[in-house]
């Protein structure tokens, strides 16, 4: 075998695994519609995806243990503040392999304004496809279409400016605070 052919069937699999782990971190297509799931919040409330119709939908599924998805409670938290009250509703699936005391010890830590679900079964997570790293986060519009998936940390600044499109025009001098989602004030508060 002369060293050029040697030389290719050694790069090759290195080649294919850097192009697969590069495709994971890339954006994809999310689920056609938000799936029909029921969600059970931290506090052990069951909530039926459907619920969620009106509303521009940001799902994010996380760890406790994963450093991107730690970086972004920040920005998620500035997204729900300043978007739930024009009618975003944020919800941070955490991974089946994440302790829930964990989960609601971190919650508590970081004081997280947004709905926080469980989904010790991976239940969830199977619905929306496969969830093969965090975080990985979908976007669905109003009528639940999906819009965005992203694979990894997002970039804040390109997600609020895909949620924005998705929020119906405020009345002009509205008092955002009187514009929650009624029924989900403040996603699951």
């Amino acid at each position: 075998m002369n060293n050029t052919l040697r030389s290719l069937l050694i790069a090759l699999p290195w080649a294919a695994a850097a192009i697969v782990l590069a495709m994971r971190y890339m954006p994809g297509e999310p689920p056609p519609q938000l799936p029909a799931v029921t969600l059970t919040t931290l506090e052990g409330r069951q909530l039926d995806a459907a619920a969620l119709r009106g509303h521009p939908v940001l799902v994010t599924f996380w760890s406790i243990t994963c450093g991107p998805c730690l970086h972004e409670i920040p920005d998620l938290i500035d997204l729900h503040r300043d978007l739930a009250p024009l009618g975003l509703i944020i919800l941070a699936i955490a991974m089946p392999y994440d302790p829930p005391n964990r989960v609601l010890a971190l919650a508590r830590e970081r004081q997280l304004p947004y709905g926080i679900v469980l989904d010790p079964m991976g239940k969830t997570g199977t619905a929306f496809g496969e969830i093969d790293a965090t975080p990985t986060t979908f976007l669905f519009d109003a009528e639940g279409r999906g819009v965005k998936r992203i694979v990894g940390g997002m970039n804040v600044g390109r997600m609020r400016k895909a949620i924005v499109t998705l929020l119906p025009p405020a009345p002009p001098h509205a008092d955002h605070a009187a514009l929650a989602p009624a029924g989900l004030p403040h996603a699951l508060d």
